[in-house]
């Protein structure tokens, strides 16, 4: 999967704001990500009871017809290049027919459908979403096989994981290939430690050719460079641009400058 520029902004549950994501756009980034959103009734639940101890969200609504209201207004924003894709990810516990339509509707307005595998909030956690599907490898695939069948064939499908909590990395390549994903953006955290782990990148390299998105703690071209070098064919941005969207267009324009980019 081509992504120009491979700078991009990773999910930013609670800020990705249509004002906030056409900023990112605007200064150039080769995915804008909506997002993280709870899709289901189960995730949604345990949204509502994060939202109750302070932490930011944003929420979906639950009714069919309030839900495409919803996404008429909040998803409606305009690509600075024809290169730039924009991605959706969300947090899915129960994939039923109703989550079905949902994203099939969703598929209107974005280019790509992440599957969140990476959420770590106990709430979400405890109802088997988030990063709960990197233990539940066949309920994770299961998701992804009803999620191909109901996105517009046009569409492309990510994952976004945490990777220290993968287990059987060949059983869970297995399963994105056979469910022919299109990239694997892999946050490289690793607990307690204030840097990425590449290790953790490169293990994934050496078993797919599935694009793979590098995410945590990139800040320069010189952290641009260790994600590429360890595996990468892109990176992400997430926090950093909460303050400053425009930060990733001056990411950009260095890692062209010292010929890391095209």
């Amino acid at each position: 999967m081509e992504i120009s520029p491979p700078i991009i902004q990773s999910a930013l549950a609670g800020y990705t704001t249509p004002s906030f994501i056409q900023s990112i756009l605007d200064n150039g980034a080769g995915i804008a990500t909506f997002g993280g959103y709870s899709l289901d009734k189960l995730t949604n639940e345990g949204t509502i009871e994060i939202i109750k101890r302070n932490r930011k969200e944003i929420l979906l609504p639950l009714d069919e017809t309030e839900f495409q209201k919803w996404c008429h207004l909040n998803l409606n924003v305009k690509k600075s290049s024809d290169k730039q894709q924009i991605a959706i990810n969300l947090r899915i516990s129960k994939i039923d027919q109703e989550a079905l339509r949902k994203i099939n509707f969703l598929s209107k307005f974005i280019d790509i459908i992440e599957l969140n595998a990476h959420c770590r909030q106990k709430e979400i956690v405890e109802r088997r979403g988030g990063e709960y599907l990197l233990k539940d490898i066949n309920r994770l695939d299961y998701i992804l096989k009803k999620i191909r069948k109901a996105s517009l064939k046009e569409k492309k499908i990510g994952i976004k994981i945490r990777g220290y909590i993968v287990k059987d990395k060949h059983k869970l390549v297995n399963v994105l290939e056979s469910r022919s994903v299109d990239y694997l953006h892999v946050d490289c955290m690793e607990p307690g430690k204030p840097y990425a782990n590449l290790k953790i990148l490169t293990s994934f390299s050496e078993l797919t050719d599935i694009t793979l998105i590098g995410n945590n703690s990139v800040r320069n071209v010189k952290d641009v460079q260790q994600m590429i070098d360890a595996g990468a064919s892109a990176v992400s941005i997430a926090r950093p641009l909460i303050a400053n969207p425009s930060s990733i267009k001056r990411l950009i324009s260095e890692c062209k400058t010292k010929g890391i980019l095209k």
